[in-house]
């Protein structure tokens, strides 16, 4: 695997590390709190070395919920940059 380049931060716009943060604590804790479905699958049924099928619900949750929303409103954990100093 090749190191990543080196860039320099955008003097314009910056990731907003807070707002993705607690976008995710609360994504967490809901996917936490939701039950697993009794008529999922089982992991065996989707591939052998498959792990728990509890393990299996807050993955899928987690990529799922993520991804989509900031798919849908990535704008959402964009600001401006700080001003330079």
């Amino acid at each position: 695997m090749s190191p990543l380049p080196s860039i320099s931060p955008s003097e314009t716009i910056r990731v907003d590390r807070a707002a993705l943060h607690a976008f995710v604590d609360a994504q967490a804790d809901l996917i936490e709190r939701t039950p697993v479905p009794d008529d999922v699958l089982s992991p065996e049924d989707l591939f052998p070395a498959a792990l728990d099928p509890e393990r299996l619900w807050r993955i899928a949750g987690v990529a799922t919920l993520i991804g989509l929303a900031i798919y849908e409103d990535a704008e959402r954990f964009i600001a401006p940059a700080a001003e330079p100093s």
